[in-house]
């Protein structure tokens, strides 16, 4: 409806673009107006959070199996999307807010969690890389350079833990952290 609409008012495509946007982040990205979230811990401690987590189980079998396959996915291997979303689910399941800044805005790292008021964990996972391969290469530490400096610009000087999430344990001759 949006492409349509295009070709009589710019503006009006782009809301409704931003419009269904919103009710789907897999959707194309408007141009204008999408103005991303700040995740921040909710008022309540993180033990009822994982307590209300474990009462929408409904049981334990479910529990265990939820669990598992949490965990299952998020091994080295697993396709992205599915790797991404286990470790949010994970990271609710501990009792963190929990969120996915690159697929639901299209920026930012892969997940980012929130541990306590103003402490954050953020994670660039790169779970399709080949488990032998031993170097992280010039354009993974480009990509977690630019998700902190990202993370910086949205949070501010705020205590943050960032995680690459790939086998490879060495760095490549080119790439360098921040």
């Amino acid at each position: 409806k949006a492409r349509h609409k295009h070709w009589i008012s710019g503006s009006a495509s782009n809301q409704l673009q931003l419009s269904a946007y919103n009710h789907n982040r897999s959707l194309l990205r408007p141009r204008e107006g999408v103005a991303y979230k700040l995740l921040q811990s909710v008022s309540s401690t993180r033990t009822a959070r994982v307590l209300e987590f474990v009462k929408s189980q409904g049981g334990f079998n479910e529990l265990i199996l939820n669990i598992t396959g949490m965990l299952s996915n998020v091994s080295f291997g697993t396709p992205a999307e599915k790797f991404e979303s286990s470790l949010k689910e994970l990271g609710q399941a501990l009792g963190f807010e929990s969120q996915r800044p690159d697929n639901d805005y299209k920026e930012g790292p892969d997940n980012l969690w929130v541990t306590e008021p103003n402490e954050y964990i953020m994670f660039e996972c790169k779970s399709e890389v080949k488990d032998d391969r031993e170097e992280i290469v010039k354009h993974e530490g480009g990509q977690m350079n630019t998700h902190c400096a990202w993370f910086e610009n949205k949070y501010g000087k705020v205590p943050v833990t960032r995680i690459p999430v790939i086998p490879a344990i060495n760095l490549a001759y080119v790439p360098h952290f921040t």
